[in-house]
């Protein structure tokens, strides 16, 4: 059975993203979320199904009392699609793309955007075109500041000058470091399970916020956060280590085999890792193959044993324990 509508307020930013998502029933539909009371510091929201005709996963949307919104996805359309939206809050909107790749035409020209972009806006920006492929897993999520939070920022001269002008809308991809730790904090927003109580309230808000900072000084532009920079080289060598993780996530990898294929020796790929991303080898190998086991198991194509297999896991229960950890559930809660 269908669930109903929300109800929207016509000046509530929550409600312009969801009418345009009721726009769109063939691939959004409402989904009930657990109820919270405003009145006692829980948010405003409205939940999402992707019905499976058009494929499968979740989007919801979040609005505190402060006017600060977040937005999170995790979903897979089965066939590729193009949409324009041609109506903005006049806010600033800060997304960061976790997985997927998508592209995005406007004004100013037109943007490709993968894992690990973050795609900025500042008030209406005009039309805007946005191309979703197929078949594709996409995971993100996205904080709504609301224009008096700006003019605050700008009065006491804290605004991120990369902003721009009124109406900017463009893609930029943060340094490998505030990379990584954005995508950790995203990825823990997501595994959040929003409820009716006060505290799980206040853990959606303090990750948002957290996110939100991050993000206002997450440009390249942005100063220096402490790290000096990396050379050409390094650079280098540490993409050509993130592309074999990404590309063979399910393979025995080890990491003397990983520094020799990216053309340095294990200790020094070992400390530069762990500067530019603030994790080890180990720790994001294992959050990568996690990620993949979700898709996975909301595919429905798989058990949890043979999940556990695919992602190189020879017993369930080290699978298990490990998915927990990185998701805060066991996966049988997935299917």
């Amino acid at each position: 059975m269908d669930s109903p509508a929300p109800v929207h307020d016509p000046g509530s930013v929550l409600d312009t993203y969801g009418r345009d998502l009721d726009a769109r029933p063939s691939r959004f539909a409402p989904a009930p979320l657990p109820p919270a009371d405003p009145a006692r510091g829980g948010p405003r929201a409205h939940g999402y199904r992707i019905p499976p005709p058009a494929g499968s996963g979740w989007t919801d949307m979040h609005e505190f009392g402060n006017g600060l919104l977040i937005t999170r996805l995790r979903c897979r359309f089965r066939q590729a699609f193009e949409e324009e939206q041609t109506r903005f809050p006049d806010n600033v909107r800060l997304g960061l793309l976790l997985e997927g790749t998508g592209a995005l035409a406007h004004a100013g020209g037109e943007s490709s955007v993968g894992a690990g972009s973050v795609v900025a806006r500042l008030a209406d920006p005009g039309p805007v075109r946005n191309r979703i492929p197929g078949g594709q897993a996409q995971a993100g999520v996205a904080l709504d500041m609301p224009r008096a939070m700006l003019d605050t920022l700008q009065a006491q001269g804290l605004a991120p000058p990369w902003l721009g002008r009124e109406g900017a809308l463009f893609v930029f991809r943060p340094d490998p470091r505030t990379g990584a730790e954005l995508c950790r904090l995203g990825r823990r927003l997501l595994g959040l399970r929003p409820g009716g109580s006060l505290l799980a309230a206040l853990a959606l808000e303090s990750l948002s916020l957290d996110m939100l900072l991050r993000l206002l000084s997450a440009h390249p532009s942005s100063p220096a956060r402490g790290l000096a920079p990396a050379s050409r080289r390094d650079r280098d060598t540490l993409d050509a280590a993130l592309d074999i993780l990404h590309a063979e996530w399910d393979q025995p990898l080890t990491i003397a085999a990983l520094a020799r294929r990216a053309g340095t020796n294990e200790c020094y790929l070992k400390m530069r890792f762990r500067q530019h991303t603030g994790q080890t080898i180990a720790a994001y190998l294992r959050s990568l193959r996690m990620r993949h086991a979700r898709d996975l198991l909301e595919s429905r194509r798989y058990t949890v044993q043979e999940t556990a297999q695919l992602c190189g896991y020879l017993h369930a229960g080290k699978f298990s324990q490990a998915f927990r950890r990185e998701f805060g559930c066991p996966p049988s809660s997935v299917r």
